[in-house]
């Protein structure tokens, strides 16, 4: 196992509803991080081919008309599209955290995987509750989309978004003994000035805290909202008001690697500009950390609070075998 790497959290957007050209500019940026040094790469929530705004600016009956157009542009996990990124991860001996909206049949999912060095695919995980509104898009994951990995890079866990407002969700990953975390966000543009939670300082101050909770390392990567996507979806100046800041083409980035004190590691990149937050990771200090402060260790009171936790996967149906033959049928 490697215990010191360097480690990047993107912050970009995608090419948006174009998972093609997105799938593209993901491998330039792969190769952009490898020339770097990077070693494992985070990309934000729902990178391909980027989030469903219209959930957040409409109606329903308003928004359906944008359905068909994303299902058609979600991914499948054994399609050519994460492959694609899979042969990118392996060419360049980097291991990828990839977020994408999947396709599983008609039903869509917020998903990640992570992709090894080798170009294998580690872990599969789904977003296990979305947002309120986000959930007339996506169907939900089960317990196994809580798991947390053994890689070469120690112990790796990724949530999505929401999912780090939610304490029960964050104490399954700290008991697993977590050591990187991914923490995969959309853009912080839409109602700036009018919702806290919604927007970067909230989404920044939870993922800080989870460091400090956990103990670990936090790579935070976030999506910026450009021209194009605002376009795409707003189609009145009361809903781009909404979507963009005053004085930026491109906004809402808030890329940024904490170490387990909760320390910022990487250097700061204004909202509106496409890079990456770099750091050095070394998986040495977290036992320095622990020993002042297990969260699930000798800092727990388990007759007291404990955390009962299910990874098994919830499947929608059990298949038992092949029927057995009618009577009279040979």
């Amino acid at each position: 196992m490697k215990t010191v790497f360097k480690a990047a959290a993107l912050q970009a957007a995608p090419i948006y509803m174009n998972k093609s050209a997105t799938i593209e500019k993901s491998l330039d940026l792969i190769e952009k991080a490898s020339a770097e040094g990077v070693e494992l790469l985070a990309f934000p929530e729902l990178w391909c081919p980027g989030y469903p705004w219209w959930v957040w600016l409409g109606h329903t009956g308003w928004g359906n008309q944008f359905s068909l157009a994303y299902l058609d542009n979600a991914i499948e996990r054994d399609g050519p599209e994460l492959q694609t990124i899979a042969n990118a991860a392996k060419e360049h001996n980097m291991m990828i955290l990839f977020g994408y909206c999947e396709r599983d049949g008609c039903t869509l999912y917020i998903s990640q995987s992570l992709i090894g060095p080798d170009g294998r695919f580690i872990k599969h995980r789904r977003k296990l509750k979305p947002a309120r509104t986000e959930r007339y898009v996506f169907g939900q994951g089960d317990g196994s989309d809580l798991a947390v990995t053994d890689t070469e890079f120690g112990r790796v866990g990724a949530l999505c978004c929401g999912e780090h407002y939610q304490p029960p969700l964050k104490c399954a990953m700290y008991a697993q003994q977590e050591q990187v975390h991914i923490a995969s966000w959309p853009s912080f543009s839409m109602s700036r000035g009018k919702a806290f939670k919604t927007g970067p300082d909230a989404a920044a101050v939870a993922t800080q805290m989870y460091s400090i909770e956990g103990q670990c390392f936090t790579l935070m990567s976030t999506m910026i909202a450009d021209n194009l996507m605002v376009d795409y979806v707003c189609d009145t100046e009361e809903r781009r008001k909404v979507m963009t800041m005053p004085g930026y083409d491109t906004c809402g980035g808030r890329a940024v690697i904490f170490s387990p004190t909760g320390e910022i590691l990487s250097d700061p990149i204004d909202e509106g500009v496409e890079g990456m937050a770099i750091a050095e990771i070394d998986l040495g200090q977290i036992p320095i950390v622990k020993t002042s402060s297990d969260v699930f260790g000798h800092w727990a009171r388990p007759d007291v609070v404990r955390l009962e936790l299910n990874l098994n996967p919830a499947k929608t149906y059990i298949e038992h075998g092949k029927p057995a033959a009618a009577i009279g049928e040979e």
